[in-house]
């Protein structure tokens, strides 16, 4: 998958010199924007992504919703279709709804895709219960018990284990990239940017509770474990660069707002999703698969719906 950046042409220029970190492609079964284990409910509205949906359960549900459309599959024992929505290919046992599959097929996943949940190479790790520093780093301050960025301020976290974190409304938190972060609960307010200290390369952060953003706030190089068995998610019109959000409590829900747009290949993991309308990265050319009969090819400069045309 082509990455893109979010910070300029000089960025752009320094993404596509390093190695982006691997999306989440689960072995001998395939590569998705959106994977759940029980459900996905894609809210009516104009989502438009480009990628693979999944649910693992026998009986799991996904609803995608009126005038969404998704170029792309999706996977799932039952699939309703709102009004005016759009799928390139259903796999499923139960098509409902007035909406389109361009093509449908039987549900019926490879065992790799059901070996686990999360699913591989993702893990569930266990968030160790922390305190906060009786100094706090540079940039951050105590208060009530909560390490606190303020707004407009840049700061820096080191590597280790946290309570309660919060990032003030236009802050920027940069984290050490490859290192790992434990942390009890997390809030993002408006138009915070949180990144790495190296384009392209990321950091993991793992989340026992609270996990919660405003609108407008940019993460890039994350891998987000997520440990709470509560809703977590994120504000509107959020934008996720290279990152990877696993919210895989087997009870827990992951609720992504209005406007939201992944990029370098963002991805979703959740026993339970709730989508509203978001965008996705646009795969060059290059990388639409050729799903055209034998004989034929793809018409140059088909997008969706996929035009095959005789050879």
């Amino acid at each position: 998958m082509k990455r893109f950046s979010l910070f300029g042409m000089v960025a752009l220029a320094v993404l596509l010199m390093v190695a982006p970190a691997s999306a989440v492609n689960v072995p001998a079964c395939g590569e998705f924007i959106l994977f759940a284990k029980t459900v996905i409910l894609m809210e009516q509205g104009p989502l438009l992504i480009h990628g693979n949906v999944f649910v693992q359960d026998p009986n799991g549900k996904v609803f995608v919703g009126s005038h969404n459309t998704i170029d792309g599959t999706v996977s799932a024992a039952n699939i309703v279709v709102g009004t005016g929505a759009v799928v390139k290919r259903c796999e499923t046992n139960n098509k409902t709804g007035p909406g389109t599959c361009t093509t449908t097929v039987p549900f019926a996943p490879l065992a790799a895709c059901l070996v686990s949940f999360p699913p591989p190479p993702l893990t569930t790790p266990v968030v160790p219960t922390c305190s906060n520093p009786a100094v706090p780093p540079a940039g951050f301050k105590n208060v009530n018990g909560v390490l606190t960025l303020d707004t407009g301020l840049t700061g820096s976290l080191p590597p280790g284990c946290y309570g309660n974190v919060r990032i003030n409304k236009d802050s920027e938190l940069i984290l050490t990239a490859g290192a790992k972060y434990e942390i009890g609960s997390f809030r993002a307010l408006s138009m915070a940017v949180i990144h790495t200290t190296v384009a392209g390369s990321t950091a993991t952060f793992n989340v026992k509770g609270e996990f919660i953003s405003e609108g407008n706030v940019v993460w890039t190089d994350l891998d987000i474990n997520l440990q709470s068995p509560n809703t977590t998610g994120t504000g509107s019109e959020n934008i996720f660069n290279n990152t990877v959000i696993n919210a895989w409590a087997p009870t827990g829900n992951f609720h992504l707002r209005s406007g939201s747009s992944f990029r370098l290949g963002s991805e979703l993991i959740g026993a339970g999703l709730t989508i509203q309308p978001f965008t996705n990265d646009v795969p060059p050319p290059g990388d639409i698969p050729c799903v055209c009969p034998a004989l034929t090819h793809l018409k140059p400069g088909s997008t969706f719906p996929l035009i095959c045309v005789p050879d």
